[in-house]
């Protein structure tokens, strides 16, 4: 499991291919396109118009791993991953 800290410059959606790529040690340029999993615009737009609420998570699976965006943090769990 990773947790990613979403940088000022980054949508949500950049966020996640970037944390996704950390966890499963694979370039951004090889996972496949989120959305697959998940639409970019309602996300990025979900967590930027949310950003007032104390409290969400969106969770989807994306490139063999569950996938919470949280405000300004990505976690990424492999779905492989024994634990």
């Amino acid at each position: 499991m990773g947790a990613y800290q979403r940088r000022s410059t980054e949508t949500p959606t950049e966020a996640a291919y970037h944390a996704v790529s950390e966890v499963t040690d694979r370039d951004v340029l090889d996972i496949p396109p989120i959305g697959r999993a998940i639409e970019p615009d309602s996300l990025d737009a979900f967590v930027e118009e949310s950003r007032t609420l104390r409290a969400y998570a969106i969770t989807f699976e994306y490139a063999d791993c569950d996938v919470t965006v949280r405000d300004d943090r990505v976690r990424v769990e492999r779905l492989d991953d024994g634990n």
